[in-house]
Parts: structure tokens; C-alpha cells; sequence
């Protein structure tokens, strides 16, 4: 069956150990890329900024590899022990990665429990990433050169191929470049695949790591099994056995044992006074148990989720929420902990529906619970747990609710966000019943709202007014915030309050007051309206919306303020980059063009190398584009479905699948004829802007209709096909600018060179894309804006090659010489 396939793609069998090579390389690049970000994510207490920053410095490592490569690759004769020893190399270089971010917090004098500043978050993430990402982005063009050349030396007939583009077995370097390129593609699939499906829940992360490098030794050998000197081919050969039976035995024997040591390590270094009782992955982050002073604590990446027994936190807190309705019997909770369902059954509900994401939380905090907390989490008969997303769930029940708990972190990454959109409390509103409240948390302050404090809780609050008529919220470091249409039903007069409580003859073992009501959530009259007044002095907020999730970028803003010095000092990173305005961004688009235009009137002789940085240029703004509107669609999938966790392997893996096709489909054409390769690329620059264009109007149109089963059923297939197509059209620029490129190259530049520069400018967009619309883009401009600037971007590329459009075709048989 591979034999058949192979010789459909027009390859030769002799390459096809390099095929199943390029295969693996691809799947071990995301094994060991979401390795990484996984455990920086706990490290880091990861938000959108630690996760921007952590593909940019993966990226940009494979920007500056795949850079230095290009040099150097075209100058080396042993290309095959080159690519062993790098994969060799590599072995090493991966778990000491791992170790190293385990244990990074040491190396910054940061104290215990506080987040990491900005510009040391970078250094670090620098310093740990790009040796491995410079590694893998090296060996693209060594990779490269390695086909091209192993193909043209087993090829007997190889002078009529050249003389012939159209022979059975193409020599073309920009094919040969496409063809890697298309397989690493498909590896990145099965990595992806593969990682999500099967690897995170029955392999720790070491067995990953090791398994890693396995597959590793195992190229290097298959490698090697290619060359033809016999002294370097032994020597490494017999390395990269020892250490494939090595890597073997601790797979099987020390690799778990590894695995507890750091994770212990990297808990010292968090949480030093704290005993580590218990640490899990799950799917969907890390877990850990610590315990101090007998009291256990729950952990998700890092970030302390909640504490128990802690029955005289939860119990106040349980009666305030309840005494909000005056008669609630149905309760939807999401988030949460036992403790609060614990206090909140003592009510006289009929139904309380908990939804938790992760079942291994359950599972997990069920160990330690005491007998009564257990049966009552177990047994109890009025309480239904869901393992499912929180907005999944609110779009699919049919039940009515009194009152709906969100007991969710503060919206610092795009996953929380989801439940703090203007879209989300419209949803909420469709469970409620006619005097149904709403109540929800966030970060806010006692005596003073500073611009930070006040945009991040302002635009929360503003939202949530323009789905509800009434709105209350708490003083106090965290505001309480409550929700509803009907009048007379929240309040914060503590008569009222306690009169619901008592009318209800709840047996409690606390003692529940109206002073109670006031000193746990500083319910003063004074305080009360000093924070509504702060409220409703400021200027109108942005609304937070789906498209246009801006809240968890006030609440990064908030963090980068406070790990920068303090709330009152000079402006933090992020602060200034919020007075950012979109006609900038556009003006900047034009100044660029207006520049690059008047240099390249004024100088026509170089021709052949404006056409080599206009082709770099296309790459560069589909390489953005691509890694820009892979997560435009993620986002948006997230909003409409709720759950692309259990998603996200297959979205991926699609978006992988259409860079093959489109680069597959490149190569087809390439092969065909010769063609004014600028016009092909003018071709694929028109399609990606009228995709650009036309996505946020299909994004708007799933997100108004979702709630009709029809639509709601078939979109997420058209989802999919979006996801493909971007992907596709992404794959379609690879081979065409590598063929550009080589076209208009002197004899000098050949294909190590080219596929290193395009690799490189590939990556380097879509560094700038991982980092600036996850982080900027999306949250202050929201999706339709983005995908105009997208747009523009490529727009730009397009001017540049219709006024280039004067350079040369192809010569049969010229870029064949250049290689």
C-alpha cells in the first residue's frame, strides 16, 4: 500500500525511508511542542500572554534554525550524517528542555505564589524553547537538500528529467521542497491526533518525552541505513543504537520514577511550605493536591482552585447566593466545589445541577473528602453532576432554572472568557425562569478603582446590562455580581435577606445574621454605594462579546499592572498597547506599501532580487495569515460549541490535512507545466483575501442562527470545511513561492537556501500571528477586524506582485541548474 502510494506521488521506493522520516519528524515536532506548553502553562499559571509568548519563542527558534540553515546547508557535502547527527543532538536537548521548565521559577528571584513579570516571562521562555525549535527548524533545509539530491543520484534517467519537466519522476527542486514539506505536514496531523487521543491520559509526561526521543534514535538509524561512507555511518549508527536500547530502558524502568522527582522539584519551587499529596494530568491541565495544616487544596495549572473543608468559607457563601432568590428550587452551578454543594443542599432545592468540565477533578478531590462530604456528593439524590462544558450545557438543556451560579476564574485566557460575553448571558437568560437571577464573580476593589480595575470590572458589568435590567454587585476585593429582569427579586438589604434564610429552617452549624451578611461581603451601605457610584461615573466600556472578547484582556492588562510594580505606578506592556487604534495598524500597512513601492521604482535593475523579497514577503503574510485564522476559527468554535477541548486534536489535525492538500495540489501544478508563477501567486492572494473577507460574515451568521437545530447541527461541519480551506489555501503558497523563488535565483542559490528562507519567513509570520491576534488582535478588535487586517496584509503582498509582475518566467531546465 505505501509502495502504491509513493508511486502515485511520483517518488521513487529508494526514498521512501526518507518519506517515513519526514513523517516522523513532523509528528515528533508537536509531541514536543505541546509537551512544552503544557508544562509552561503550569509554571507560568499560564494566561493568553504566557501562551502568545511560548509559541513565539518556539517559532521564532525555528525561524532563526531554518535561517542559519539556509546558509550553510548548500556549502555541506555530508548532508546525511549532518541530519543524523542533528536528529542525535536533539535526543538530548528535549528532556533537558522539559527539566529546565520544571524547574525555571529558580532561576527568577520571584516569590512564591506571584506571577511572573512580562519581560521575564520572554527571557525565559527564549532561553528554554529555542534550542530545540532552532534544532527542528535547521533540519528543514538539510531535509530538504537531502531529498532533492538522494532523488537526483538514484534517479539513472535524472538529464532527461531535467531536460523534461513532465517525466514520470520530477526533479524540480520546489517540488522536492513541496513533497517535505507536505509530509511533515501529515506527520503534525498524526502528532496532533495521536497526542490528544491516546498519549495525554496513559503516558506521564516523561514517557511521552522519552517515547519522543525513540522516535528520534529510530530516524537517525533509518537515516544513516542512506549513506554511503562507511566510518561516519558505523560510528553513528552504533550511537544511535546504544542510545535508542537506552532511551528503551528508561522508557520502561526510570521514567515514571523521573517523572514524580521533578514534579516534586517544580512543587518545591511553588509552593514550598505546601506537601504535595497527589499530581495528575488530565486532557485538559495539570492537577495537584497540597496539604498544610490539614486542609487540602486544589491546584489546575498551578493556580489554586479552592481549599476544603473549609465550611466557614463556603457556608456564608452558599446562603448569600441562595438568599438572592427568594424561592429557589431549581439551581444550575458551574464551577464550584464540594463545599459549596455541600451548604447549598441544605436548602430546600428540588435540583442542583453541577457541571464540571474535567471529571478528574472529581475524581480526584473525591479521595480526600471526608465521609459526609463524600455521601453527600455521591448520594445525594437532588444533585446531578455533568462532566460536560458549562455554555455546551446551557445550549443544550431544556430545563428552567431559578438561579444560575457561574463560579468560574477571572476570564484571563479565551476559554474562561466564554462565560463573561454578552453572548453567553443571553443564553443564560433563555434557562431562567420569569424572576430568574444570575450570579457571577470577578476581581474588583474596596476603597479605590483604579483605570485597570475599573475598565476590567466595568466592561463585565456593562455587558451584563445589556442582558439584564437589574444588577447588583458586591464591594469588596472580589465583587459578588448578580443578574435579573424581575424587580424586587436581588437586594442587598439584610432584613430581607435573613428573613429569606429563616423562612427556609436551614440546620446549620453556623450562625447565619444580618451582621453576618455584612462583615463577610462588606455589605456597609457606605461601601455599597461607593461602588456603584465608581461604576456608574466611569465612561462607557467596551461590551464583551464572542467577537470581541475584550474583558480577558482588561484582566491581562490587570496581571502584566500588578506584576510590573503595582497598581498607580507608570504604565505597564500591555496598558499602552490597549490605546492602540486599528487605523494605525492600517495606516502602517500603507506607509510599508508607499515605502517598498518608491525603492523598488527606483531600483529596476534589481528585478530578480525584488522578486526573491516580494515572494519571502507572500510567505511571510500567509505564514501570519494562516496561524491568524486557525485561531479566528478556534475561537469561534469554542464560543458556538463549548467544547473544543475534546475538539481541539481534530481541528488541528484538519488544518494540517488542508496544508497537505494544498500543498500536494501545488505540486501537481508545478509538475504539469511551466507557468508565470507571479500570477499563480497574484491567483492564491486574491482567494485568501475574499476568504479573509468573507469569514467573519459566515462566523456572524453561525453565531446568530446557532441556536436552531438545524443550523446548530450542520455547522459544525462547515466549521471543519473552514478550518480545511484555510489550511488548503495556507499549503497552495509553500511550493509556488519556493518555485518563485528558485526562478528568479543566480546559480548560486539553491535549494538548502530556498527552502530555508521560505521556512524562515514562514515561521517568522506566524510567530507575529500566534502572538499578536491571540493577545491583541481578537480582544481589542475583535474577530471581523482581524480578519480585515489579514486581509489588508495580503492585500499588500498582492500590490507588490502585480508591480513585479514584469519579471521573467521560467526557462525550462533553469531552476534545475540552480540546484
Amino acid at each position: 500500500m505505501m509502495v502504491a502510494f509513493l508511486k502515485k506521488m511520483q517518488i521513487k521506493n529508494t526514498r521512501a525511508p526518507l518519506v517515513f522520516i519526514f513523517l516522523l519528524l513532523g509528528l515528533v515536532a508537536v509531541l514536543a511542542q505541546t509537551i512544552a506548553i503544557r508544562e509552561f502553562l503550569v509554571v507560568f499559571s499560564g494566561n493568553e500572554i504566557c501562551l502568545g509568548i511560548i509559541f513565539a519563542a518556539w517559532l521564532i527558534g525555528i525561524t532563526l534554525g531554518a535561517g542559519v540553515g539556509a546558509f550553510i546547508t548548500d556549502r555541506l557535502s555530508w548532508l546525511i550524517e549532518l541530519l543524523a547527527l542533528l536528529l542525535i543532538v536533539m535526543c538530548f536537548v528535549l528532556p533537558a528542555e522539559i527539566y529546565f521548565i520544571r524547574i525555571s521559577r529558580s532561576f527568577l528571584d520571584i516569590p512564591i505564589g506571584q506571577h511572573i513579570p512580562f519581560w521575564s516571562l520572554v527571557a525565559m521562555s527564549l532561553f528554554i524553547l529555542v534550542p530545540f525549535s532552532f534544532l527542528l527548524g535547521a533540519i528543514f533545509p538539510v531535509s530538504c537538500k537531502t531529498y532533492s539530491e538522494y532523488g537526483i543520484k538514484k534517479n539513472r534517467n535524472h538529464k532527461s528529467a531535467i531536460r523534461n519537466p513532465n517525466s514520470a519522476i520530477s526533479v524540480d527542486p520546489a517540488v522536492q521542497i513541496g513533497w517535505v514539506y507536505i509530509f511533515e505536514a501529515l506527520g503534525g496531523l498524526i502528532g496532533g491526533v495521536v497526542f490528544t487521543f491516546f498519549l495525554v491520559e496513559r503516558f506521564n509526561a516523561w514517557q511521552i518525552v522519552i517515547l519522543t526521543d525513540c522516535f528520534l534514535l529510530a530516524m537517525t538509524f533509518l537515516v544513516l541505513s542512506l549513506s554511503s561512507r562507511r566510518f561516519p555511518r558505523a560510528v553513528l549508527k552504533s550511537v544511535s543504537l546504544l542510545l535508542l536500547v537506552g532511551a528503551l530502558v528508561i522508557l520502561f524502568s526510570r521514567a515514571t520514577d523521573w517523572h514524580n522527582r521533578t514534579i516534586k522539584q517544580r512543587w518545591q519551587i511553588l509552593n514550598e511550605k505546601i506537601t504535595l499529596r497527589e499530581s495528575l494530568d488530565s486532557k485538559y491541565e495539570n492537577l495537584a493536591i497540597g496539604e498544610y495544616n490539614e486542609q487540602f487544596t486544589l491546584y489546575a495549572n498551578a493556580h489554586p482552585v479552592f481549599s476544603f473543608p473549609d465550611d466557614y468559607t463556603y457556608a456564608p457563601l452558599a446562603n448569600f447566593l441562595l438568599t438572592e432568590h427568594p424561592d429557589p428550587k431549581n439551581v444550575l452551578l458551574i464551577g464550584g466545589n464540594e463545599g459549596l454543594i455541600k451548604e447549598m443542599l441544605k436548602h430546600p432545592l428540588d435540583r442542583l445541577d453541577y457541571v464540571q468540565l474535567d471529571p478528574k477533578v472529581i475524581e480526584l478531590v473525591s479521595k480526600y473528602l471526608d465521609e459526609e462530604s463524600r455521601q453527600v456528593i455521591e448520594k445525594n439524590k437532588r444533585l446531578f453532576t455533568h462532566s460536560v462544558d458549562g455554555r455546551y450545557f446551557v445550549k443544550h438543556t431544556s430545563r428552567k432554572y431559578d438561579l444560575v451560579i457561574v463560579d468560574m476564574p477571572d476570564p484571563s485566557t479565551a476559554m474562561i472568557n466564554r462565560f463573561y460575553t454578552l453572548d453567553f448571558f443571553r443564553e443564560v437568560k433563555m434557562v431562567l425562569t420569569d424572576n430568574g437571577v444570575v450570579a457571577t464573580r470577578s476581581q474588583s476593589a474596596v476603597n479605590y478603582f483604579s483605570e485597570e480595575v475599573g475598565s476590567y470590572l466595568g466592561s463585565l458589568v456593562d455587558t451584563l446590562k445589556q442582558a439584564f435590567r437589574y444588577i447588583l454587585v458586591t464591594p469588596g476585593t472580589e465583587a459578588h455580581i448578580f443578574a435579573t429582569n424581575a424587580p424586587g427579586t436581588i437586594t442587598f438589604d439584610l432584613d430581607i435577606l435573613d428573613k429569606r434564610f429563616k423562612a427556609r429552617q436551614i440546620k446549620t452549624d453556623h450562625f447565619v445574621s444580618p451582621f453576618s451578611y455584612e462583615s463577610n461581603f462588606q455589605l456597609q451601605p457606605e461601601l455599597i454605594k461607593f461602588t456603584a457610584r465608581s461604576l456608574e461615573e466611569r465612561k462607557s466600556s467596551v461590551l464583551n462579546t464572542d467577537l470581541k472578547p475584550v474583558t480577558y484582556f482588561f484582566n491581562l492588562v490587570l496581571w502584566d499592572t500588578i506584576t510590573q510594580g503595582g497598581i498607580g505606578r507608570s504604565r505597564s506592556f500591555l496598558q499602552n498597547l490597549s490605546r492602540l487604534k486599528f487605523r494605525w495598524l492600517l495606516m502602517g500597512l500603507i506607509v510599508c506599501l508607499a515605502v517598498r513601492l518608491v525603492y523598488l521604482r527606483l531600483t529596476p535593475r534589481r528585478a530578480m532580487a525584488h522578486q526573491r523579497f516580494n515572494s519571502l514577503l507572500v510567505m511571510f503574510s500567509v505564514g501570519f495569515t494562516g496561524l491568524a485564522l486557525e485561531l479566528v476559527l478556534l475561537f469561534s468554535f469554542q464560543n458556538i460549541y463549548g467544547y473544543v477541548y475534546q475538539k481541539i486534536g481534530l481541528i488541528i489535525a484538519f488544518f494540517m490535512f488542508g496544508l497537505a492538500i494544498g500543498g500536494y495540489l501545488a505540486n501537481k501544478i508545478i509538475m504539469k507545466k511551466e507557468r508565470d508563477w507571479g500570477r499563480v501567486l497574484v491567483l492564491i492572494e486574491i482567494m485568501i483575501i475574499i476568504f479573509a473577507l468573507t469569514l467573519p460574515v459566515i462566523l456572524k451568521l453561525l453565531i446568530s442562527e446557532s441556536a436552531r437545530p438545524f443550523v446548530y447541527a450542520i455547522s459544525e461541519y462547515l466549521f471543519i470545511c473552514l478550518v480545511a480551506g484555510s489550511g488548503v489555501l495556507t499549503g497552495l503558497v509553500y511550493p509556488v513561492v519556493n518555485k518563485l523563488y528558485l526562478v528568479s535565483s543566480p546559480i548560486s542559490d539553491k535549494v538548502g537556501k530556498a527552502a530555508g528562507l521560505v521556512d524562515s519567513a514562514d515561521h517568522f509570520g506566524a510567530c507575529l500571528g500566534a502572538l499578536l491576534t491571540g493577545v491583541i488582535f481578537i480582544p481589542l478588535f475583535g474577530i471581523e477586524l482581524t480578519c480585515w487586517f489579514v486581509a489588508g496584509l495580503n492585500l499588500v503582498s498582492l500590490v507588490l506582485l502585480v508591480f513585479d509582475h514584469s519579471g521573467p518566467k521560467l526557462e525550462p531546465g533553469s531552476a534545475i541548474s540552480d540546484a
